[in-house]
This record gives structure tokens, C-alpha cells and sequence, in this order.
């Protein structure tokens, strides 16, 4: 990809920060309204049945929006296949979750919080105004691992999982597409809430619902789907 094309994604999946007072960044603060969050709902899981539905871009634009409100707004970069967060923030990804895992960091060098963002690679040239930056963290992914669902399935993971609900007042985990890959799945044991990703056109209505079972089996409870990429001449 050129770096134009790399620009062009990171600034649409930063539009709640760049442009706040946009129709698509209101979407995102009516997605914020539905989502109900509370002290029983606040830990989401934010996946999509196929890859490329957008559900990282919509993860981060929630994120913002969230942390917009004042609350201590946690993004883990718990896609350990395909990364994002990490570069759309332009923070370094090393240390993250994969190194507090294993052993190889600690969390608070793994945290990346507004410092870092103002320190990092990604252009900031409005941050005294309030975007809801300040509040936002971010827990990168780390090295990518040889097999990352063994690393979710640990003791470790839960006990890191139990002290970010006692820092964070908010927290949104990325996950691969959940129906090619079990990673959704096992997150599912960390998040009161499921967040699905649907972009009409590109997976079958099928494929979406047979996801839902499969989370649901799973014991995950699904807060609603978001349609993606959606015209406003779509019927």
C-alpha cells in the first residue's frame, strides 16, 4: 500500500477525533447512547463475522467517542493476526499484550496512554482541544504470536483481564473475524457485551447469524449489530 492509502485510513479511523461535529462521528455517539453502558456493561467485545467489515475502524471511532464523556477508556489490540490500533495511534506496538503474557513485560510498559499518542508518529495539531484523547489507552498487540489463541486461554490472560477492569472504566477488545477463527470466541469469557460488525453486501446475512450462535453458545451476550459502510440510498 502507498503511504496516501495508509494516511487515508488512519484519518477515517480517527474521524471522531478530526472531525468531530460530523454526521459519521454523531453515528458513533448514537451507537455510544445504545450500547447502555453502565457498571454491569462496560467491557465489549467488538468483532464481525469476515474480515474487512470495518470493525476495527468502528472499535477505535467508539472508543473516542466513549472517552469523549471523561471515562478511562481502555482499546486492547487483542487481534494478535492482523494488528491495527497500534499504527492508527502511531505508537509502537512492542511491549503489548503478547509480551505481558508471556512474561517478557510488564503491564505499565505495555499501556500506551495520551504522552505516548503526543510522542508517537501520528499528527497531532488539535490536542488541548477536547477530542476525548486525554482519556483514551491503548494495549498494543505486541509481537504477533505463533499460536495466538493458546495465549488467551491462560490463567495470566484472565488475571491481566481482572486488574485492566479495576483501572479502566471502559474497555474494547479487538478480535479477528470470529466465524474463520476461535479468538472471538475465548474473548468472550472477558466482556459483558457483544458489539457485531456487519457490512451488508460483503457477508452473507447466514455467515452473521451463525456467529451470533456461535458467541451466544459461548455464553457471550450480543449488545447489537452495526451496519457498515452503509449509503444513505441503501434500502
Amino acid at each position: 500500500r502507498n503511504s496516501q492509502a495508509d494516511t487515508d485510513d488512519i484519518s477515517a479511523r480517527l474521524i471522531a477525533h478530526t472531525e468531530p461535529k460530523s454526521m459519521i462521528a454523531e453515528a458513533y455517539r448514537l451507537i455510544r447512547t445504545s450500547l447502555n453502558i453502565s457498571p454491569s456493561r462496560r467491557f465489549f467485545l467488538v468483532t464481525s463475522a469476515g474480515p474487512r467489515e470495518g470493525k476495527t475502524t468502528v472499535l477505535i471511532n467508539l472508543g473516542i467517542v466513549i472517552a469523549q464523556t471523561g471515562a478511562r477508556t481502555l482499546l486492547v489490540s487483542s487481534d494478535l493476526r492482523r494488528p491495527a490500533i497500534a499504527r492508527t495511534f502511531g505508537v509502537k506496538k512492542v511491549p503489548g499484550i503478547n509480551e505481558v503474557l508471556s512474561g517478557a513485560a510488564t503491564l505499565d510498559e505495555a499501556l500506551r496512554n495520551i504522552s505516548d499518542i503526543m510522542l508517537g508518529d501520528m499528527n497531532l495539531t488539535d490536542v488541548n482541544i477536547d477530542t476525548g484523547l486525554e482519556s483514551i489507552t491503548v494495549l498494543p498487540s505486541g509481537r504477533i504470536p505463533q499460536r495466538p489463541a493458546e495465549l488467551l486461554e491462560t490463567e495470566r490472560m484472565r488475571e491481566v483481564v481482572e486488574e485492566l477492569k479495576r483501572r479502566f472504566d471502559v474497555i474494547l477488545f479487538d478480535s479477528p473475524p470470529a466465524l474463520p477463527i476461535a479468538d472471538a470466541a475465548l474473548l468472550t469469557a472477558f466482556c459483558d457485551r457483544i458489539v457485531l460488525i456487519y457490512e451488508a453486501g460483503r457477508t452473507s446475512r447466514n455467515a452473521l447469524l451463525r456467529v451470533k450462535q456461535q458467541l451466544e453458545a459461548r455464553g457471550g451476550q450480543v449488545a447489537g449489530i452495526v451496519l457498515n459502510h452503509i449509503s444513505p440510498e441503501t434500502e
